[in-house]
């Protein structure tokens, strides 16, 4: 059964590792694993895939035991390798062999390579966090202090920015910013914004759809074309060749519409 009817059959958010070990029909699988699972990994991986003309296929699963589903990847050696989502990106650490350093030192993960049994974390989140702090400029308003705010943290070390947490939310009224930064999940599901005032320069999201707050902003990064980056990177880490990120920007085109 090719990848789009299993996606369908059991649908994206119920799936599990053991459905994808139970149905897949190739030689090798690679798979993102979140407690909400979206549909973009398995849109730009298995377009790429496609294109490559390579022996696997990529799904989405969902877990609310991290530590059992990466025993089972463990076991099975046809399992290349595992994105990881919300909120698992600090936990999965605890559960690996070997990270790298960059990982080290941000404290958090987002790709899982596994090595006959042996399971690397690495994060691949820096390349696209990278591409789009090359758009800031002024003083930093970084949102958040969950995965994906440590790379942002990693990479604005010894810069002028200010961390924004729940403790701290009132600052955003209080202060102007030229650069807002959503490394929340605030907008992941129904597109809400986590500002009211867009006197801002430059809005950077993190979250992968076109939120409010990028459309809102007068100059915006949004989270598909962040994801994109750090995307390709897994895809060349996985499967061991360089992707074409058109052809993997082609397969989310429809993302950018909504």
């Amino acid at each position: 059964m090719p990848w789009h009817n299993i996606t369908s059959l059991y649908g994206l958010k119920n799936m599990k590792i053991n459905d994808v070990l139970q149905n897949k029909t190739t030689k090798y699988v690679a798979m993102s694993i979140s407690k909400y699972p979206g549909t973009f990994g398995v849109k730009v991986h298995n377009a790429m895939i496609k294109y490559k003309n390579i022996d696997a296929e990529y799904f989405a699963c969902t877990t609310d035991n991290l530590k059992e589903t990466l025993d089972t990847v463990r076991k099975n050696e046809d399992i290349l390798g595992c994105g990881i989502s919300m909120p698992y990106k600090i936990e999965v650490i605890s559960y690996l062999d070997e990270i790298s350093e960059d990982a080290k030192k941000i404290g958090s993960v987002n790709t899982v390579l596994n090595n006959k049994g042996k399971l690397f974390g690495l994060n691949t989140d820096i390349f696209g966090v990278d591409w789009a702090l090359n758009f800031a400029k002024g003083r930093i308003a970084l949102l958040g202090d969950g995965g994906m705010s440590k790379v942002f943290q990693y990479r604005l070390k010894n810069k002028n920015y200010s961390l924004i947490t729940r403790h701290n939310w009132i600052i955003l009224n209080r202060e102007k910013f030229d650069t807002i930064i959503n490394a929340t999940p605030i907008g992941m599901l129904t597109g809400e914004s986590p500002v009211s005032n867009y006197e801002h320069e430059v809005a950077i999201d993190s979250v992968v759809k076109m939120t409010t707050f990028v459309k809102k902003s007068k100059n915006s990064i949004n989270g598909i074309d962040m994801s994109l980056r750090q995307a390709a990177q897994q895809f060349s880490l996985y499967f061991g060749v360089l992707p074409d990120i058109d052809v993997m920007k082609d397969a989310v085109r429809d993302m950018y519409d909504n």
